[in-house]
């Protein structure tokens, strides 16, 4: 559970390998808008987070990352609501990329 002041890790693993990725954040809310043949889970506009996954490159499966996301101690930050989803480039994949499930939580 986020907290006021602290750093909270948010991770992404089985992806492929070597791949470039992004992380999605958005302070509006869940969504479930059509995105190729997947689903975007954040509401737009989002913040992107861009990064390379850990991992042999071009293998299935074994790729991994993680944005650390450090919490301002600001009390207008206490209970706001943040949603993540990570998309990671993936030839093998429907239109090219994978994404992950939603996530959402809650600043305490």
């Amino acid at each position: 559970q986020p907290t006021l002041g602290e750093t909270i890790q948010i991770n992404v693993d089985q992806a492929l390998g070597g791949s470039v990725g992004v992380i999605g954040a958005s302070f509006d809310g869940p969504a479930d808008l059509p995105l190729g043949s997947g689903r975007l889970l954040i509401q737009p506009p989002g913040l992107a987070f861009w990064g390379v996954t850990t991992g042999t490159s071009g293998a299935p499966g074994v790729g991994t990352g993680s944005l650390p996301l450090a919490i301002p101690n600001d009390p207008a930050m206490h209970r706001l609501r943040l949603d993540f989803q990570a998309f990671v480039l993936d030839p093998g994949a429907a239109d090219g990329f994978s994404a992950t499930g939603g996530l959402e939580t809650w600043i305490w």
